[in-house]
């Protein structure tokens, strides 16, 4: 990912509940952030996923992280 700072309207966030439910925006917790535009979208894994959440994620939680953000019409990869 870019690392690059820049305006949170810039940046999309996607969190995951105490449920277990991912989401985007804003909400409680802790969640994980990326630019919108350029390749960072591309970039992201389920490593990035565990290190913002703070915990690993089995199979089954990576296949629903990879899901959920294909269903916001970004390509993911899960593999480490």
């Amino acid at each position: 990912m870019c690392r690059q700072r820049r305006p949170d309207a810039e940046l999309t966030r996607a969190g995951r509940a105490s449920d277990g439910v991912w989401y985007i925006g804003r909400g409680d917790g802790r969640g994980l952030w990326w630019c919108s535009t350029g390749a960072c979208v591309q970039q992201l894994n389920r490593g990035h996923a565990q290190k913002a959440i703070r915990r690993g994620l089995n199979d089954t939680e990576a296949g629903e992280f990879a899901e959920f953000l294909q269903g916001h019409k970004m390509t993911v990869v899960v593999e480490e």
